[in-house]
């Protein structure tokens, strides 16, 4: 069931994505990069998104994790901050080998 609450959580996990592809993709670039790079970022993007659609949705449905209350909300900024970071690292390692 999505609820306001969902909304938000999944809107803060879009926004923290969203700020670290501006600093890993188009600040250092100055600019929109390459298409191969650009393909790459948006199956980063991709995953990301999913997983912050994942953990906002399911909760709900976790009991300790509904005593966190408003932290939730920062966790899930969190989760979408940090995954598309490792999630970077983990495909562009899989570039290079």
């Amino acid at each position: 069931m999505i609820n306001n609450t969902t909304i938000l959580m999944i809107l803060l996990g879009l926004l923290g994505i969203a700020l670290q592809f501006a600093f890993k993709v188009i600040l250092p670039n100055k600019g929109v990069p390459s298409k191969s790079e650009l393909s790459t970022q948006l199956l980063i993007v991709s995953l990301s998104a999913i997983l912050v659609f994942i953990t906002s949705a399911l909760s709900h449905y976790i009991s300790p994790l509904e005593l966190a209350g408003r932290w939730l909300a920062i966790g899930t900024f969190t989760i979408g901050y940090t995954s598309y970071s490792l999630l970077s690292k983990l495909v562009v390692a899989d570039d290079n080998a």
